[in-house]
C-alpha cells in the first residue's frame, strides 16, 4: 500500500470512499488525467475560452506492453492484417 494511501484520513461516506478507490485503481494501471490538463481547464472555467475536459491519458506499464506484444503475435499468427489494425502504432514503438 502506498504512502498516500495510507494518509488518507478515515472516511464515513462510503460513496466518497468508493470513488477514491477507484481512482486509485485507475492510477494503477494507468489511466490518468495528468494534473497541470485538469487545472488548466479549472482555471479556464468562468472565462470566455473556457476548455473543454481535459482526455484521460493511459500509460502503458512493462508487463502489459509485453502481454500485448504476445497478443498481437497470437493475432498476427491467424491474421497479420489485423494484428497491425488493433492497437496504435505507438504502443508498438515501447513495447519494441
Amino acid at each position: 500500500m502506498s504512502d498516500a494511501v495510507r494518509t488518507l484520513p478515515v472516511v464515513e461516506d462510503a460513496a466518497y470512499a468508493e470513488a477514491v478507490a477507484e481512482g486509485l485503481a485507475d492510477a494503477d494501471e494507468g489511466r490518468i488525467i495528468p494534473y497541470e490538463d485538469v487545472r488548466r481547464w479549472l482555471l479556464s472555467w468562468g472565462t470566455d475560452r473556457e476548455l473543454p475536459p481535459p482526455r484521460m491519458s493511459v500509460v502503458y506499464r512493462r508487463a502489459a506492453l509485453r502481454r500485448l506484444t504476445e497478443i498481437r503475435a497470437y493475432i498476427g499468427s491467424q491474421n497479420p492484417a489485423a494484428a497491425n489494425r488493433r492497437f496504435p502504432a505507438a504502443v508498438w514503438q515501447k513495447a519494441e
